[in-house]
């Protein structure tokens, strides 16, 4: 969504709040009259602030609190404040707000910084993904049999080559464990350079090893 697009959705969304929350001040008056003339606006203040950060929930605090005064405060009528019990309120309102707003905030940066974390996550998914499609590709075409496995002893893949080693499909080997397709012996006889390459060496070597069900390679 283009970014002028959003902000009048959130200021939007912003204005409907705050219009809610003085339609249902006004609707329950005629049982509380000017008691609690703020309080549906707490509620408008935090949608505002979650939806759109603090500049709407900002405007919803100044435009809710004009039309209650105007509405709902005595004397009706009127926006001008008198005296020290609205001064108090008002003083009041604007302090609790503001806590509402500085929650909020916290909570859509904690929001934000969380949906950045799964983008990168995805776009690094993605880029492995692709790299691990290019390196299937490549192997594939080569003579030279080849495997890749998880840190479990897995198969996660292998080339068709490396599967015709043992007589079967490269579907029928992976998932399954290293040991089960080689062999004990020659899996016992392996392992060490394996854990080497998992403790994050390069390892080269060159040995004969007896397989399970082809002999000596």
């Amino acid at each position: 969504m283009p970014k002028h697009a959003l902000r009048l959705l959130e200021y939007g969304v912003a204005a409907l709040a705050v219009s809610v929350a003085v339609l249902v001040r006004w609707l329950i008056d005629p049982w509380i009259g000017d008691y609690l003339p703020l309080a549906t606006l707490f509620g408008a203040v935090a949608v505002a602030v979650w939806v759109g950060g603090y500049r709407p929930a900002i405007l919803v605090v100044i435009v809710g609190f004009l039309a209650s005064k105007y509405l709902f405060i005595e004397p009706r009528g009127t926006i001008a404040v008198f005296g020290v019990r609205e001064t108090i309120g008002l003083i009041t309102y604007g302090v609790s707000c503001a806590v509402i707003i500085g929650f909020g905030e916290a909570l859509r940066s904690g929001r934000r910084r969380l949906e950045r974390e799964r983008e990168k996550t995805r776009q690094s998914d993605i880029a492995r993904q692709a790299a691990l499609h290019q390196l299937e590709i490549v192997t594939e075409s080569l003579a030279a049999p080849v495997t890749r496995c998880r840190r479990d002893f897995t198969y996660l893949w292998v080339n068709r080559p490396y599967a015709a080693w043992f007589g079967r499909s490269p579907k029928d080997m992976i998932g399954r464990p290293i040991a089960d397709i080689i062999g004990m012996q020659a899996f016992t006889q392996l392992r060490p350079s394996f854990e080497k390459v998992l403790a994050g060496e390069v390892v080269r070597y060159e040995q004969q090893v007896h397989f399970q069900g082809i002999g000596l390679r």
